[in-house]
C-alpha cells in the first residue's frame, strides 16, 4: 500500500468540505486542535529560513494595511494571512498536520474572512496576534507558541461568530 501524498490528503479534504460534508463548527474545532500543536512543534523544528519567511509574510500583512486613511488591500492581506498559518503548519515538520490544514484553509477562510465582520481594526488585531505568535516561535518557546496561537484563533472565532 502506498502512502498518500500531502496534496492528495489536502485535495480530498477540499472535496469533502466543498460537498458540504463538514460543518463550519467542526472545521473550527479542527483548526483549534491542529494549529496550536503546529505552532508548538514549529517552535522546535522550524529552521531559521522558515522564521525569516514567516517574518516576511508578517511584513507583507502590515504593508497591505497601507497606513491610516488608505484602504486595506484585503485580498493581499488575507492571502498573506493564509500563508502565515500554512507556513507554521509546514514548519511543524508534521506532514499530516500540514496536509490537513492545507486542505481546510480555504473553506475556513470562506467562513471567517467576512468583510462585514473584519474591518481595519480587526485586521490590525490579527497583525498584532501574529506578532505575538512569531515572537514565541523566534524564542523557540513551544508551549507559549501553542498557547498564543490558541488565544489568537479563539479571539478570531469569537469575532466572526462561527462557533
Amino acid at each position: 500500500m502506498s502512502m498518500p501524498t500531502e496534496e492528495a490528503v489536502a485535495s480530498s479534504l477540499r472535496l469533502v468540505v466543498g460537498a458540504g460534508g463538514i460543518s463550519g463548527p467542526d472545521l473550527m474545532e479542527t483548526r483549534l486542535a491542529i494549529e496550536p500543536m503546529c505552532a508548538e512543534l514549529a517552535a522546535d523544528r522550524m529552521g531559521e529560513g522558515g522564521l525569516v519567511e514567516l517574518s516576511d509574510i508578517q511584513s507583507e500583512m502590515v504593508s497591505s494595511m497601507r497606513g491610516v486613511g488608505n484602504p486595506v488591500d484585503r485580498k493581499r492581506f488575507l492571502a498573506a494571512n493564509a500563508r502565515f498559518h500554512l507556513r507554521i503548519a509546514y514548519g511543524s515538520g508534521n506532514a499530516a498536520l500540514a496536509a490537513i490544514l492545507s486542505g481546510l484553509i480555504d473553506p475556513i477562510e470562506a467562513l471567517t474572512d467576512d468583510p462585514e465582520t473584519l474591518g481595519e481594526t480587526q485586521l490590525r488585531e490579527l497583525v498584532r496576534a501574529h506578532e505575538v505568535v512569531l515572537s514565541a516561535l523566534q524564542d523557540r518557546n513551544g508551549p507559549r507558541a501553542g498557547e498564543v496561537m490558541r488565544r489568537h484563533l479563539r479571539a478570531h472565532l469569537a469575532l466572526t461568530g462561527v462557533c
